[in-house]
């Protein structure tokens, strides 16, 4: 995968929406009733895990990255065949459709349409379904800071008192919204 047809991608998200897909079910062969599950460490509630393992008899494996470009890379070798089900945003989840990385989940898709807007459905597309979604908030310590911090032009022009002390998270994602 290029580095230019994955920054052409991040640059057409306009809002944070993560997506489960469904990977390459057809090449995984680890027992009719596990799903292994590729995601953020403690992303999914343990209770989540529990009441599925309980209502469906299903055991969940999870694997977890802690960066999207070794998530990829995962994904695109040998290894990734094995994976059922992934945590990835609605962006780098059409092209890993394009590459043909997982498969459309169009029948699913079509049962499930009543429990979604249309609009994170269609970030979606044939691929995968909402996960969450929503907006990126500001953290900071008031017993630290003088002056409260109240929009991203705080952190983006930093008072004196400020500079120097700030550290934001790298997301391309994120930043692509930010101007510098």
């Amino acid at each position: 995968m290029s580095k230019r047809s994955l920054s052409q991608g991040r640059s057409k998200l306009g809002c944070w929406l993560f997506s489960l897909v469904i990977c390459m079910p057809l090449h995984a062969d680890h027992g009719d009733y596990s799903v292994h599950l590729y995601n953020w460490e403690a992303f999914l509630a343990p209770s989540v895990i529990d009441n599925i393992r309980r209502e469906y008899r299903i055991e969940i494996e999870q694997l977890y990255f802690s960066d999207e470009a070794v998530r990829d890379e995962l994904l695109l070798s040998e290894r990734g065949k094995t994976i059922d089900i992934v945590v990835v945003e609605s962006v780098r989840l059409q092209t890993l459709g394009q590459l043909g990385v997982v498969r459309p989940i169009t029948s699913l898709r079509n049962k499930l349409t009543a429990r979604f807007d249309a609009k994170w459905l269609d970030a979606c597309g044939d691929y995968g379904l909402p996960y969450a979604w929503g907006t990126s908030g500001i953290l900071y310590r008031r017993d630290r800071v003088s002056d409260p911090i109240s929009s991203w032009q705080t952190l983006l022009e930093p008072t004196e008192g400020l500079k120097g002390k700030i550290s934001m998270y790298y997301h391309p994602l994120t930043s692509s919204g930010l101007r510098y």
